[in-house]
This record gives structure tokens, sequence and C-alpha cells, in this order.
């Protein structure tokens, strides 16, 4: 869906890919876009953690 609201990818590059943690940049025509995804709760915001929402 991103290429076709932004157009081509131009570069991918991937920064960090772990077992639990992958992290990059995304340019494409018209956006560059940072990532990162992660299942390790380790990432999540303190009041997140706080309020249990670690599901």
């Amino acid at each position: 869906m991103l290429t076709w609201v932004f157009g081509d990818v131009k570069d991918l590059i991937v920064e960090k890919h772990t077992v639990d943690v992958a992290k990059g940049f995304l340019e494409l025509s018209q956006a560059r876009v940072n990532w990162f995804l992660s299942i390790n709760e380790d990432y999540l915001p303190e009041s997140a953690k706080l309020q249990g929402k670690n599901v």
C-alpha cells in the first residue's frame, strides 16, 4: 500500500535484524520511512508496561 500511495521503492536498508527485532529505512519516490518492528516487550513505553499492556 505504501508504494501505491508514495511511489516506487528507491532504497531499502535493514539496519538491524535479530530474532525479535527488525529495524530499517525505506525510501520511496515521495516519502522516507524509518521503520521498527519488535515482539520484545523491553521496547514498550514505560506507560504501557505499568498498565500491563504487554500482550
